[in-house]
C-alpha cells in the first residue's frame, strides 16, 4: 500500500491510542518537535510520508541492497520513521487544541561528546546534545537544519562508547540541505581557538554512517576512522541523492572500504583525505561522483587501491599515493557502464589504472587531461591499452606530438578491436567535408619498435564516418586503409577515400586489432585531406 498523510496518520495514532498526555509530551520532547515551526511540522509529515513509502519499496525488494543487514536497517528505519510521524500528528493536535504553547526558534543545533547531553535541548552551547545521531536518527530533522560539533572531540561510537552506527532518517532539498559541520577557528561558539577536527571513532567495531536513500546531506570537517564493517566502509550511502562532504578525512578503516557508494548520484568530495583504509578507499557502484582536490594515500598498511570503480566519476586535480602509495593501484577500474574523466590529477602509485579484464568489450576507459599536472600530457585508459600523448616521437611535417597506442596485457581483435578515439559517437579524429566533393584523408602512423609480426591490414587500419545521403544523416563507414607496417621506425601514410552525400563531420578513427606485449603505435595527430 502507498501511505498518505491521512493513512499514515490514522494508523500511526491508533498505535498509540494507550499513550497519557504526559507520554505523548515525552515524545514529542524525544523526537525533538516542540521547537519547530508549524511550517516545518507540515513540511516534516509530508516528507518523511514519502520516504516511509520508500523505505516499504526497498524491504519488499531486497536485492536493491547489498548490504547483508541492509533489511534490518531499514526495518528499524520504518519503525522509527513511524514513531517519528506520530509525534508530528499529536504536536499538531496539541497546537491546535491550545494545550501547548510553543516558542519555534532557528534551526542551528550544538552537540558535544564530553559535556553535553541528549537530555538537553540542544540549542545552545550549553544545551548541547552529547551524540550526533541525536541529530541525524533520534529527532526530527527539517531542510536547512544544522549540527554544529564542537573542535577537537572525539564522539567515540565503538564498543566502549555508544556501541552503534550512525543511521540518517530525514532528507533536505536542493535549495536547503541538512548540515553537520565540525567548528574550526572561525566558526567557535565554544570559544576553543581550535582548527582540530571532530572525530567518529569507531574503535575498531563493524559500525558506519550509514545514508539509506537519505539525500542532501552537507558534511564539513568532520573526521571518521576505525570503522571495520566488511561491507559497509565507514561511510555508506546507499539510493543517496546529492551528499556534499567537505574537508574530511576518512582514515584507518579496518573493513574492506573506506567509502561504499551504491546508486547513489550526485555527491561532491571536496578536498577530503583518504589513508589507511584496508581495502578501497572508496567503492562506487552505479553511482558517479565527483572528487575535486581529494587526496589518497596507501598508509602503513597500506591500503590495496584508492578508487574501485564499476562505472565512472570525474576527478578533478586530485592526487593518488604521494605520500605513500597504494599495494595494487590508484584506480581499479570494472568500466560496466561509464567513463573516469580526470583532469590535472597527480599519479603516484607503481601502478595508475588497472582495467577489469572481464569487460573488454565495453567501451569504457580512463580519460586523463593534464595528466601528472602536466599541460597538454593526455594519457587514456582503455581494456585494451593506454593512449599517451608522446612529443619525443613526431613526424617531419606533422604535428609536434604524437598519439602512442600500447599493449596492456588483454587481448585484442574481434569485438574488442583497441580504438585511438574510443567514444564511439566522436571517435579520434573529426574533418570537416563538403558534399560532393571526393575526400581523401591521411592518417600516418608508425611502431613504437620492431614487431616480431607486423599487422595485417584488417588488424591495423584507418576509415571514417561519414553522411552517405543528402536528406537525412545517416552515416556510412569509409573503405579501410590497406597499407602495412613493415618496420619499427618508418612512418607510412595510411588512407582512406570517400565521398560525402552532404557537408558536415567526417569522424576519423584508427584500428588495432593484434596484440604483442611490449609494442605499440604512433599515430600522428596531424590528419591530412585531399580535399
Amino acid at each position: 500500500m502507498m501511505y498518505t498523510v491521512d493513512s499514515v496518520k490514522d494508523e500511526v495514532l491508533a498505535a498509540n491510542d494507550k499513550l497519557t498526555e504526559k507520554e505523548w509530551k515525552d515524545k514529542i520532547y524525544f523526537r525533538g518537535l516542540e521547537h519547530k515551526f508549524d511550517k516545518q511540522l507540515v513540511a516534516a509529515a509530508d516528507a518523511l510520508t514519502v520516504k516511509l513509502n520508500s523505505v516499504l519499496d526497498w524491504i519488499q525488494n531486497p536485492h536493491m541492497w547489498m548490504c547483508a543487514d541492509g533489511l534490518d536497517v531499514l526495518a528499524e528505519k520504518r519503525d522509527r520513521i513511524k514513531d517519528k510521524l506520530a509525534a508530528i500528528f499529536k504536536e499538531q493536535e496539541f497546537r491546535a487544541d491550545g494545550k501547548v504553547d510553543r516558542t519555534p526558534v532557528g534551526t542551528i543545533y550544538y552537540a558535544d561528546y564530553g559535556s553535553g547531553s541528549d537530555a538537553n535541548t540542544g540549542l545552545s552551547t550549553v544545551q548541547a546534545w552529547k551524540t550526533i545521531d541525536q541529530f541525524t536518527t533520534t529527532t526530527v530533522r527539517s531542510p536547512g537544519d544544522i549540527l554544529k560539533l564542537r573542535a577537537n572531540v572525539v564522539w567515540d561510537y565503538g564498543a566502549g562508547g555508544e556501541n552503534k552506527q550512525i543511521d540518517f532518517d530525514e532528507d533536505g532539498t536542493f535549495a536547503s540541505n541538512i548540515f553537520i559541520i565540525g567548528c574550526n577557528s572561525s566558526d567557535d561558539p565554544w570559544g576553543d581557538a581550535s582548527d582540530v577536527h571532530p572525530v567518529v571513532d569507531f574503535n575498531g567495531a563493524a559500525y558506519a554512517m550509514y545514508m539509506a536513500g537519505d539525500s542532501y546531506w552537507n558534511i564539513t570537517r568532520l573526521d571518521v576512522r576505525e570503522g571495520a564493517h566488511a561491507s559497509q566502509g565507514q561511510i555508506y550511502m546507499s539510493f543517496t541523492s546529492c551528499l556534499r562532504l567537505t574537508d574530511c578525512k576518512i582514515y584507518d578503516g579496518l573493513g574492506n572500504y573506506g567509502v561504499n557508494m551504491s546508486a547513489s548520484v550526485d555527491a561532491i568530495f571536496t578536498d577530503c583525505e583518504f589513508v589507511n583504509n584496508v581495502g578501497t578507499h572508496i567503492v562506487m557502484s552505479s553511482s558517479f561522483p565527483y572528487l575535486l582536490r581529494c587526496t589518497f594515500d596507501g598508509g602503513a598498511t597500506p591500503s590495496t587501491r584508492a578508487l574501485l570503480v564499476r562505472d565512472g566519476c570525474i576527478l578533478d586535480e586530485c592526487e593518488f599515493g604521494v605520500n605513500s602509495q597504494h599495494s595494487s593501484a590508484s584506480i581499479y577500474h570494472l568500466p560496466m557502464a561509464g567513463n573516469i574523466y580526470a583532469r590535472n590529477c597527480k599519479f603516484s602509485d607503481a601502478t595508475d589504472v588497472q582495467q577489469g579484464t572481464a569487460y573488454a568489450d565495453q567501451a569504457c576507459g580512463v580519460f586523463c587531461e593534464d595528466y601528472n599536472q602536466v599541460y597538454g600530457a593526455h594519457k587514456s585508459y582503455v581494456p585494451w591499452g593506454t593512449i599517451t600523448r608522446d612529443t619525443t616521437i613526431v613526424r617531419s611535417g606533422g604535428a609536434d606530438s604524437s598519439a602512442k597506442m600500447e599493449d596492456v596485457g588483454v587481448a585484442v581483435g574481434g569485438s574488442n578491436v583497441f580504438k585511438l578515439g574510443n567514444n564511439p559517437l566522436l571517435e579520434a579524429f573529426r574533418v570537416w567535408c563538403e558534399a560532393n566533393v571526393p575526400v581523401t584523408l591521411s592518417v600516418w602512423i608508425r611502431a613504437t619498435a620492431a614487431w616480431a609480426t607486423y599487422p595485417t591490414n584488417s588488424e591495423l587500419y584507418v576509415d571514417a564516418s561519414y553522411y552517405d545521403d543528402a536528406a537525412d544523416t545517416t552515416r556510412a563507414r569509409s573503405t579501410p586503409s590497406t597499407q602495412v607496417l613493415s618496420d619499427g621506425s618508418t612512418w607510412v601514410e595510411f588512407t582512406t577515400a570517400f565521398t560525402p552525400q552532404r557537408e558536415g563531420w567526417a569522424y576519423v578513427n584508427v584500428h588495432l586489432g593484434l596484440r604483442e606485449a611490449g609494442k605499440g603505435i604512433n599515430v600522428d595527430l596531424k590528419v591530412e585531406s585531399s580535399a
